[in-house]
């Protein structure tokens, strides 16, 4: 720095700064003219001799400096840069976007609604048109009940249901018969009972898995309650002298538990194979017992059970469905 006096006032003289640059990541000094140092190769050894000669006039040409210092930064690239991510960072990436997917895998819903079945005879089974009330009509016997689900979404569910007074095909045979013979007429009468179908109440659970997207298999268990049955009386009459013969069937109801052939409480295993379509569900249902629902006595005298064994088919429609949770 240089002090110099002029007219009583003192004058501070600086002395030219020297500007400096960076080109291609070195610094060029720049005070009147550029440095006269020999200059290094900006670029790899890919390039051809003229190129490089080329390179080096412009870098020691202040003129040409000023115009192409922009192009020997960005004009030639040595290689083409990229900023790879840390493989920390992408394992961070990939979680969050996996988090997602995961938590919707572990999503329960509660869904609940009505249902309708309808009996399939089987083994032998047979069907009656007759109602709980002993009439020629069978629509009271599609009486809709409740079912409910907690399921993980596409993954499996759990279900319950609670039907009220489902009828249940049987293998129709008489369980009971009495024979009266009057001497006085010389007619024989013979009486049997004949059961062609019960009604319990149900309560049912069920564990089911998809085995592909809407189609399940499940098993469970079910309890039955003995609600009512219908029975055929065929009374027989025939003349031992003259050969005669009538015969006649009447429809007899059995109301609730009044009759101790029946067993009151029964248990059984289940099986199924359901399809969900929206709002709808079709199920196959199979059910057996486990204990006997009838103990009776032959016309021989003889103690017999009997297990029964039952094939549904159930349509069912979600009226509510919780959120996820």
């Amino acid at each position: 720095m240089n002090i110099a006096k002029q007219e009583g006032v003192d004058l501070i003289v600086k002395p030219r700064e020297v500007t400096r640059m960076k080109v291609a990541g070195r610094l060029i000094n720049k005070k009147n003219d550029v440095d006269q140092q020999p200059q290094e190769s900006l670029v790899g050894n890919d390039v051809s001799p003229e190129t490089q000669t080329r390179i080096n006039d412009l870098i020691t040409s202040p003129k040409s400096m000023n115009g192409y210092s922009t192009l020997l930064i960005t004009g030639f690239p040595r290689q083409k840069l990229s900023s790879p991510t840390p493989h920390g960072l992408n394992q961070h990436l990939n979680l969050s976007e996996r988090t997602p997917a995961i938590q919707a895998r572990k999503k329960l819903i509660v869904i609940a609604g009505l249902g309708l079945q309808q009996e399939i005879p089987i083994a032998g089974q047979a069907v009656v048109p007759y109602s709980y009330y002993g009439t020629n009509n069978s629509l009271p016997d599609y009486l809709p009940h409740l079912f409910v689900q907690l399921q993980k979404e596409n993954k499996w569910f759990v279900e319950g249901d609670f039907r009220f007074g489902v009828a249940q095909a049987v293998n129709e045979f008489p369980y009971s018969q009495k024979t009266i013979y009057d001497t006085a007429t010389m007619n024989l009468t013979v009486t049997t009972m004949r059961l062609k179908k019960t009604y319990y109440h149900e309560l049912s659970s069920s564990f089911n898995y998809f085995l592909f997207p809407n189609l399940s298999l499940g098993a469970g268990g079910m309890y039955s309650r003995f609600h009512g049955a219908i029975t055929e009386q065929e009374t027989n009459v025939s003349n031992v002298l003259t050969l005669a013969n009538k015969s006649v069937k009447q429809i007899i109801p059995v109301k609730h538990f009044t009759d101790s052939f029946l067993y009151k409480n029964q248990l059984r295993v289940l099986m199924q194979v359901g399809y969900q379509w929206k709002k709808l569900s079709f199920s196959l249902r199979y059910t057996k017992d486990i204990q006997p629902y009838i103990k009776y006595t032959r016309p021989n005298g003889t103690v017999t059970e009997e297990k029964n064994q039952s094939l549904q088919f159930l349509l069912r429609y979600k009226l509510w469905q919780s959120r996820r949770f």
